[in-house]
């Protein structure tokens, strides 16, 4: 019986990222493409590639706020960005590590790594004319 229900859950599972992928697509999404790329530009578009893409108007960005945070197990930092519009509304955290200058997957990122990341993107939004802050 226990076996039946793993199977289940399998299926499930899988059915569940085979829609995700297939809507990802539907709807231009880039999957998997610049995989260590945080932001994606098109025309007058900044689109975010940290966790689930969102897209913004660049007329609509005031500034892009960079943090960084020690995680609490171990020495590892995380990058946050957050996008502020010009409403004053912000966007969600954006998490990044060290792989966005690196070009490879890193399973820790110093306190260095993640300044060489936002140093690197807020040199490639200043190429686009986008306000950003640390």
């Amino acid at each position: 019986m226990e076996i039946v229900l793993y199977v289940m859950l399998a299926v499930i599972l899988f059915v569940v990222v085979f829609a995700l992928v297939s809507i990802a697509r539907r709807k231009n999404i880039p999957v998997n493409s610049g995989k260590f790329e945080v932001f994606s530009f098109s025309g007058s578009q900044l689109t975010v590639l940290a966790g689930i893409p969102v897209t913004y108007d660049v007329s609509a960005i005031e500034n892009v706020v960079f943090t960084k945070q020690r995680s609490r197990a171990g020495g590892s930092y995380t990058g946050i960005l957050r996008i502020v519009k010009t409403d004053g509304k912000k966007s969600r955290p954006f998490i990044f590590d060290g792989s966005v200058v690196a070009k490879k997957l890193m399973l820790v990122s110093t306190e260095q790594d993640i300044n060489n990341a936002i140093t690197c993107l807020k040199d490639e939004l200043r190429a686009h004319n986008i306000r950003s802050s640390w």
